[in-house]
């Protein structure tokens, strides 16, 4: 079985790293939340006064408002 798993990781490599990114996000969220760290975010991006932008294009590309 863990023969199996290793040739479909091996076979699939941009999936399982797509697969796995995905996953530690889902587990970063909660933590994130429970922490307080969203407000300590939130608290810090107002007194910079930077616009809270999740559009990462935008901010590569230079095209930010």
């Amino acid at each position: 079985m863990l023969r199996q798993f290793t040739v479909y990781v091996k076979k699939y490599p941009l999936t399982w790293y797509y697969i796995i990114s995905v996953l530690i996000v889902i587990l970063i969220i909660p933590v994130f939340l429970l922490t307080g760290a969203d407000v300590a975010v939130d608290q810090a991006l107002q007194k910079t006064g930077i616009q809270f932008n999740t559009d990462l294009v935008k901010v590569w590309t230079g095209s930010m408002p």
